[in-house]
């Protein structure tokens, strides 16, 4: 006669549940913080492109305008309208009289600190951007959120 009395569980013990949670919390701690970089890292390769995009537009402005660089006052004026070799705006279409422009649609916003602002003032954090017209040159770079420059450069 056989003994009928052996039971059969089927399941997961308490101890190997653990041992999984435990596991998988280690993992975790692991590839989170890759994960929350990813987004600041994202941003600073952004604003890199942003200025590569503002430094060849700003070369496209000097050449058509006599190798003059637009002024802080009025730099997204000139860059957002359409002008003439002189750098004089006017915001409706007239390739005659304004045959240059718009290098932009609009004010580019700082990737990093959503400013649109320019400051030629290198300590000041309250624009999205420090610009600098050096004679026929200029230097741009872009701000964070603590008013760090970051360049391309």
């Amino acid at each position: 006669m056989a003994n009928n009395t052996q039971r059969h569980y089927h399941g997961f013990t308490l101890v190997e549940i653990l041992i999984v949670v435990v596991i998988l919390g280690i993992l975790a701690a692991i590839v989170i913080p890759q994960f929350t970089n990813a987004g600041s890292t994202a941003r600073t390769n952004t604003l890199q492109t942003q200025l590569q995009s503002l430094r060849t537009q700003l070369d496209v402005y000097r050449v058509q305008h006599n190798d003059a660089a637009p002024l802080p006052a009025n730099f997204w004026s000139v860059l957002t309208t359409w002008t003439d070799s002189l750098g004089n705006t006017t915001t409706t279409p007239d390739l005659i009289n304004y045959p240059y422009g718009p290098y932009f649609r609009t004010a580019m916003v700082n990737a990093l600190n959503n400013q649109t602002g320019i400051s030629s003032n290198a300590s000041s954090t309250a624009e999205g951007w420090f610009y600098n017209a050096t004679g026929s040159g200029f230097l741009i770079y872009g701000r964070d959120t603590n008013g760090n420059s970051i360049s391309t450069y």
